[in-house]
């Protein structure tokens, strides 16, 4: 039988132990950033999640007393710089800003990575609403009016997304297969490119995130047609839903979320400082909707887009098979 005394230097062990471990856990806490961090940026410059990464990426910096470097890494959806935080040293001082690509590439290419595996979620920033733009030389000023004129000349009219399986890729293939359109996808490593072409004429139509069309219609060099989502948002009430001139439309809004590798303090510290009031401010002046991550947690998002297993048919049968472009 163990005597009392064994018993009680037992106990005063396991207690001396967990009171390390809570202090260890507590001293990591605070010492935490005591460096310059890293925030990989999925898409090039100048797109909404671009903007809502370096915005975050300012204020961390400004709370925490450490440089936020900004470090775009665009392409294959997403997962070029997913693929880098994620294996990046576990540290914590590595972060992740991507789209609702995230979700995405997964369903659609092979990865050395496991995203509810190997990524932790800090927070999701913003859940901004898609709007469809045209150049001003189309002659159309609604989607109705867009349907009779593409529908008129079918393989003529291009659009852009930020890139092959991107949330902006699948709402124009799905919007093209429900109105019977014949429209030609060109992928770029963004949206601000793809955008920009628009503008230019090259292109004809896209689907992009209030954040980053807003500055564009608002100066004439594109035109709003509608938005995306099931309802007019708060954001532009004077626009249609594409819903009202066509039949429903199930298009995803545009999302902007952090993520990152490290240690679930460094996790803690960071979702800690994205505080819900902190940019919400800033978020009304980009027109999109902050939702804290106590309110929609991305790791819950993200299973949610998991168990899709089938990808839409208006995708390409060589990415609904799992092979690259």
């Amino acid at each position: 039988m163990v005597s009392f005394a064994a018993r009680s230097a037992r106990a005063l062990l396991i207690l001396w132990t967990s009171a390390c471990a809570i202090g260890a856990a507590h001293a990591q806490t605070i010492a935490y950033p005591t460096k310059s961090i890293r925030m990989v940026i999925a898409l090039a410059p100048g797109g909404g999640t671009d903007t809502t990464g370096r915005f975050i990426g300012q204020k961390l910096s400004q709370l925490w007393g450490q440089p936020v470097v900004a470090d775009n890494r665009p392409g294959a959806g997403g997962s070029i710089a997913s693929d880098i935080v994620a294996h990046a040293a576990p540290d914590g001082y590595t972060l992740l800003a991507n789209s609702s690509g995230i979700t995405i590439t997964p369903s659609l290419m092979k990865l050395s990575y496991n995203p509810l595996r190997d990524l932790l979620p800090v927070t999701l920033t913003v859940i901004s609403p898609g709007v469809m733009v045209v150049h001003p030389s189309i002659p159309v000023k609604n989607v109705k009016e867009l349907i009779a004129f593409a529908r008129a000349r079918p393989g003529e009219l291009f659009y852009s997304s930020s890139g092959l399986g991107s949330a902006q890729h699948l709402s124009m293939a799905l919007f093209c297969q429900m109105t019977g359109l014949t429209m030609t996808h060109v992928p770029y490593k963004g949206t601000a490119p793809s955008i920009t072409d628009v503008v230019a004429g090259r292109i004809a139509v896209t689907v992009a995130s209030v954040i980053s069309t807003r500055p564009m219609f608002t100066a004439g060099k594109l035109r709003a047609l509608a938005t995306v989502g099931t309802k007019r948002t708060p954001a532009l009430p004077e626009y249609p839903t594409v819903a009202e001139s066509t039949r429903p439309w199930p298009s995803p809004a545009c999302r902007a979320s952090v993520w990152t590798n490290g240690t679930r303090c460094s996790c803690r510290a960071a979702r800690a400082r994205i505080s819900p009031t902190r940019s919400r401010k800033r978020s009304r002046a980009l027109c999109s909707s902050r939702r804290p991550a106590s309110c929609c947690s991305p790791r819950d998002w993200m299973r949610s887009e998991a168990r899709k297993k089938s990808l839409p048919r208006c995708m390409p049968a060589k990415l609904r098979s799992g092979q690259k472009s």
